[in-house]
């Protein structure tokens, strides 16, 4: 389960740590809802702790889910990881953090309708990273020496799938939680957890 004072650090500026770990929980939640709403996705976790734990058995249970342990030495490794495994079984996967509660049902279908066309999707955030990524197919290069957590994220992912050659599609551009003013847009956004308050 989400720690207080693990997660969501940058908005310790704004709400408490018990309070970031509790809209980090909301998140999940949100984001898992919507992905299970998609026709015939086999919805998957990827996290930092053991698959018998409660409150992983609960999400998996409750969304029909399975879970996995992350691997890989940072972010970039970890999503490679995660798309290896998912190419082996599927002809199509869709990566997700649970930091972006705009993104609907109608987006992850978009996302797959676009991998009919190319091997590549993305959803641009308004901070110059993403919110999703979707592929058919996985170079460890795509991945490779991103500035994680920086302006620059989209940027260089661009300029990687030019060096690889690849087509790919850009949906709508929206936003994530990363930082203080964005709890604002999000109270303001009408977008409604899955139970509950946002923050409680």
């Amino acid at each position: 389960k989400p720690e207080a004072g693990r997660v969501k650090t940058r908005l310790f500026e704004a709400i408490s740590p018990t309070q970031a770990a509790r809209l980090h929980t909301q998140l999940l939640e949100k984001t898992l809802k919507t992905a299970s709403e998609v026709s015939h996705a086999h919805v998957e976790i990827w996290g930092e702790g053991e698959r018998r734990e409660p409150f992983f058995v609960c999400l998996a249970q409750r969304y029909q889910a399975a879970f996995y342990r992350q691997k890989g030495f940072d972010l970039g490794g970890r999503m490679h990881f995660a798309f290896q495994q998912g190419l082996n079984v599927h002809r199509k996967v869709i990566l997700v953090g649970s930091d972006c509660p705009a993104l609907s049902k109608a987006t992850f279908q978009s996302a797959i309708q676009s991998l009919d066309r190319v091997p590549a999707v993305f959803v641009p955030a308004m901070d110059g990273g993403y919110t999703l990524i979707g592929l058919r197919q996985v170079h460890p290069y795509l991945f490779w020496k991103i500035a994680w957590g920086t302006q620059r994220v989209m940027a260089q992912t661009r300029s990687r799938l030019q060096v690889l050659r690849w087509r790919w599609d850009e949906l709508s551009e929206t936003w994530d939680l990363d930082r203080p003013e964005d709890l604002k847009r999000l109270m303001d956004s009408g977008i409604q957890p899955v139970s509950g308050d946002w923050i409680d």
